[in-house]
């Protein structure tokens, strides 16, 4: 037996127990006979509910960067982000992506302002070197 954070919420079908996400468990790794996913070995993994310690089998799901419930228990979907979650935090990541774009264009605003005071700091400093040099 290996410890495992569980990565989803589930329901026990047995006592009804809840399972949260984060929930520290002991498992048995088993191989899926016949399935990989681009050429890795998929697993199932075996555990025992917290609170009447009935089986529950889960696996990755590799294509949706998921989990599912092979059995002993059901996704509690109470606790699963809904498709509107998902839309804001689309939202959010487009809002954070236009915001990083303008601090880019900022910043690249405030470099062209250095380089043209350095030019201009150079080019000044050399007419007083020439000045110096043939009073």
């Amino acid at each position: 037996m290996l410890p495992i954070t569980l990565p989803i919420n589930i329901c026990c079908d047995t006592c009804q127990n809840y399972i949260s996400k984060g929930t520290d468990v002991n498992f048995r790794k088993e191989e899926v006979i016949g399935e990989t996913y681009m050429g890795a070995q998929i697993f199932r993994f075996h555990f025992k509910c917290t609170r009447c310690s009935a089986a529950i089998a889960i696996k990755p799901h590799p294509k949706k960067s998921d989990y599912v419930v092979e059995s002993g228990a059901t996704r509690d979907p109470e606790f699963e982000p809904s498709d509107d979650d998902e839309e804001q935090e689309q939202e959010q990541d487009t809002e954070s992506d236009h915001e990083f774009m303008l601090d880019l264009i900022d910043i690249q605003e405030e470099q062209d302002l250095l380089q043209f005071a350095l030019m201009t700091y150079n080019k000044w400093n050399n007419l007083v070197r020439d000045d110096q040099e043939n009073p």
